[in-house]
């Protein structure tokens, strides 16, 4: 028996350290190809005007993230890594499988579930903004760059499309199937906590980890496209287009419509989660994992900390000192 429990802590810590490793390489290829997009670009424009000024250069596209082509190319690439790790079954199965028809009913309550941890993100972006202050630290920059508008054609493509439609396939696709012989509610529980260190900011971090239980949930019940359509809708429609139509707006009734659309969503995803609350604890029991050590043996896998610690380490560099 003991030996038998072994092979399958063995077993499991491989499939672990797979999705690890597969992180890390998609991290390195989209920074490696980020850096690579900063050094040629700058040459360019050096070559057109001699007296370019680098320094300016590198800072602009640091924050804002300039026409999104290194972004849509990293993503490209990533994908590759993404089919090496789950292979044909990526195309037969991941992006394939669907257990349930989705309905308007269901899928307004989904968008609301989905929408409702953007008030999580608001007052604990708040809340830790005010603590780091009384420290001498800001994370306000961190806080913005998560919730800025796209900035070119390239970049508001990625950001409402192709990004969230890349993030679905590698967490909600490869990941969550991966993951899914260990149990349901594991497999969206780590996958959704992955999704939200895989950003690498520490508030959007936490929002992300929340809504990826919902996309888990929408994508292992329903299917893939569903979770992908959540995904847009909220970077596209709740993102970019609503930034535009208020574009030149009063701030204060900006941030009235804003917020009364959150506490809507808020309202109603309340309302049925309490409805339907004894439907969520059977299913919660019954496509639980049996063996609550998986939990703690994903923090033992060698390749999952140092993944873990790589995000921490980004997390923190959007931790700067007030001026």
């Amino acid at each position: 028996m003991y030996s038998e429990e072994k092979t399958l802590k063995k077993l499991f810590k491989k499939d672990i350290n797979k999705i690890a490793i597969t992180l890390i390489l998609y991290d390195i290829l989209l920074m490696s190809v980020y850096t690579l997009y900063v050094i040629v670009e700058a040459a360019f424009q050096m070559i057109k005007n001699p007296k370019f000024d680098v320094e300016a250069f590198t800072d602009s596209i640091s924050r804002n993230g300039k026409d999104g082509v290194a972004y849509l190319v990293g993503i490209g690439l990533g994908l590759f890594l993404i089919y090496a790790l789950r292979k044909k079954e990526l195309f037969t199965y991941d992006l394939k499988v669907s257990r349930r028809k989705m309905h308007l009913k269901e899928f307004v309550i989904f968008l609301s579930c989905f929408m409702a941890p953007q008030i999580l993100f608001l007052l604990l972006g708040n809340g830790l903004e005010s603590v780091f202050n009384h420290f001498g630290y800001t994370i306000m920059n961190d806080m913005k760059n998560a919730s800025a508008g796209s900035n070119g054609i390239l970049m508001f493509l990625y950001a409402s499309f192709f990004g969230p439609i890349s993030e679905e396939i590698i967490f909600r696709g490869a990941i969550l199937r991966k993951l899914e012989k260990h149990g349901r509610v594991f497999a969206i529980i780590v996958s959704a906590a992955l999704f939200g260190l895989f950003h690498g900011n520490l508030v959007q971090g936490i929002f992300a980890a929340s809504v990826g239980l919902v996309l888990g949930y929408v994508a292992m019940e329903y299917s893939i496209k569903w979770s992908m359509v959540l995904h847009i809708i909220n970077n596209f429609i709740f993102g970019d287009l609503f930034l535009f139509l208020t574009k030149g707006m009063n701030e204060t009734v900006t941030n009235v419509i804003f917020y009364a659309m959150l506490v809507v969503f808020t309202l109603i995803a309340i309302f049925f989660i309490f409805k339907y609350r004894k439907q969520i604890a059977h299913y919660l029991n019954v496509y639980a994992t049996r063996n609550k050590k998986k939990y703690k043996y994903i923090f033992t896998s060698v390749w999952m900390i140092i993944f873990i610690l790589i995000c921490l380490f980004m997390a923190m560099e959007g931790i700067e000192k007030l001026t």
